[in-house]
């Protein structure tokens, strides 16, 4: 797992929270976090809104905007070969959502190998969590929920890069405080 501060030059960092962040960037609405929900003691799944950029080797609209963020992953050792997927996640402000709860715990990626990057695009509440466990383990999700060890909690932080094996199980969890999270998410394949 590495975390990069300050990942893409002020500037472009700038350009792209002022679009993003804009009335006029589409969002669309999901009914939770992760494609099929989770429930346990630790686990409380909410509304999130998304916008595609690139999916099944297709660029989508605002493609051009995120571009440069490849070269800024070259530019720090990690030049992708094939990009699976590009999307943005908003999360909004839950009042009452419990502490030390998160959405349902999922890899992105079952190929070893692919790499997750999760960039924050504000500052705000909502830790990202990351378990010890991975895809890999072949977990019976529905046995082992409460099982999963919390290897390590990010804290959402503007222009903040986390990368990892998209392998590894994690999860969001909504702010509390910050009106609105928003991250970049994007699994890919690199030569390096």
């Amino acid at each position: 797992m590495i975390i990069i501060d300050n990942f893409l030059p002020k500037e472009y960092y700038n350009q792209l929270y002022t679009v993003i962040m804009s009335v006029d960037f589409d969002w669309y609405h999901s009914h939770s976090t992760i494609t099929q929900p989770l429930f346990s003691e630790h686990i409380k799944e909410s509304k999130q809104f998304n916008h595609s950029f690139f999916i099944d080797d297709t660029p989508k609209n605002f493609y051009d905007l995120i571009t440069p963020i490849y070269f800024a992953l070259e530019e720090h050792g990690m030049k992708p070969s094939k990009v699976y997927r590009t999307k943005a996640n908003m999360l909004i402000k839950e009042v009452d959502y419990p502490d030390n709860t998160y959405h349902g715990p999922h890899s992105d990626h079952p190929i070893p190998n692919t790499l997750t990057m999760i960039y924050y695009l504000n500052d705000s509440d909502g830790d990202t969590f990351l378990f010890k466990e991975n895809y890999l383990d072949n977990l019976d999700f529905e046995e082992n929920l409460d099982k999963l060890n919390i290897e390590q909690r990010v804290i959402p932080k503007a222009n903040r890069a986390l990368i990892f094996d998209a392998t590894k199980l994690h999860a969001s969890s909504p702010p509390r405080e910050t009106d609105r999270r928003v991250v970049i998410n994007i699994v890919f394949e690199t030569l390096i």
